[in-house]
């Protein structure tokens, strides 16, 4: 028994489990044929709950399903894209580095707003969803 998987740029991946193979010398395997789908997109932006762009912070797309995860990076901008997706629902988190007034977070507060920052985007085979916004709430600071 084997896992056959198969990837292609711009297509979704795919894999087909519990495939036999038969040693018979007699040409007995079926082909295998696998159908890649047209993959999905999802981009959008990161902004800071003051309408900063999150620039350089960790965005995490995961699919609780299928144990799918990526990590990635925002751009100056905020702005973040994930492609050659399957169809499904997918959460996006984004861990901020820097609070509103451009000053470092402790790693504990990272947590506190990645945890407040996830959004849920649903996407079909070759849909693209873009500007999707993922906005941080205000942090309270005591001085």
């Amino acid at each position: 028994m084997y896992q056959v998987s198969g990837e292609l740029d711009g297509a979704a991946p795919v894999a087909i489990n519990d495939v036999n193979i038969v040693d018979d010398g007699a040409g007995g395997n079926a082909a295998i044929n696998l159908v890649l789908p047209p993959g999905a997109v999802i981009s959008g932006r990161a902004m800071s709950s003051a309408q900063r762009p999150l620039a350089y912070c960790k965005v995490q797309i995961s699919q609780n399903e299928t144990s799918y995860m990526q990590m990635d990076t925002t751009d100056a901008t905020g702005a973040f894209s994930f492609h050659n997706l399957r169809s499904g629902k997918y959460t996006i988190t984004v861990t901020p580095t820097r609070d509103d007034d451009d000053k470092p977070l402790h790693p504990f507060m990272q947590l506190v707003n990645a945890s407040k920052s996830k959004q849920e985007v649903f996407v079909n085979e070759g849909q693209v969803v873009d500007g999707v916004l993922i906005q941080l709430p205000a942090t309270s600071t005591s001085h």
